[in-house]
């Protein structure tokens, strides 16, 4: 990936190391997580950094 310009595009260069994120929350459709790596809490649910979501193709689903 391009991330330069990818970070051009988004501004995200721009944020300050000050920023805590309390009380932000985001939506993310994606074709799925990992919620079980430690970058994104290792758990799902209330007290979890992904707290939400919703399964929408089942465990029976194969590529």
């Amino acid at each position: 990936p391009n991330l330069s310009e990818a970070h051009a595009m988004t501004g995200v260069h721009n944020i300050s190391s000050t920023w805590s994120g309390q009380g932000i929350k985001l939506a993310i459709l994606d074709t799925g997580v990992d919620y079980t790596h430690p970058a994104l809490g290792g758990c799902f649910g209330n007290g979890c950094r992904i707290a939400h979501g919703y399964d929408l193709v089942g465990d029976n689903y194969g590529g």
